[in-house]
């Protein structure tokens, strides 16, 4: 993979190395796998969705997706919200993780 140029810049504003490899460390295992980054990406760009139709679309079984969705919504990057007798899930872009994580996803998209 070929890395732009800015790619981790928003590293470069924390204030001491501890901080900076701690944020790496998370998204590392925010991203350890294709699934977790599809179903990222999916929730990013095109807002809330029921988890059988996150399963479906990551291509991950639904026992994952869900697995998934309770790590997210763990570190509070997602959120789960009932309609009517549904659950949806959906990214949250309050935190600095989530900033973050929105902004490595749409480098790595261009």
């Amino acid at each position: 993979m070929q890395y732009r140029r800015g790619m981790f810049d928003h590293f470069k504003r924390s204030t001491t190395l501890t901080s900076a490899v701690h944020s790496l460390t998370l998204l590392t295992k925010i991203f350890g796998s294709a699934g977790r980054a599809r179903i990222l990406d999916m929730l990013i760009s095109e807002g809330p969705q029921m988890l059988s139709d996150i399963a479906r679309r990551a291509k991950v079984s639904n026992q994952d997706a869900r697995k998934y969705m309770n790590f997210f919504i763990d570190l509070r990057i997602v959120e789960e919200r009932k309609v009517g007798r549904r659950k949806v899930f959906g990214f949250v872009d309050r935190n600095e993780i989530s900033i973050k994580i929105r902004q490595t996803i749409k480098i790595w998209s261009e």
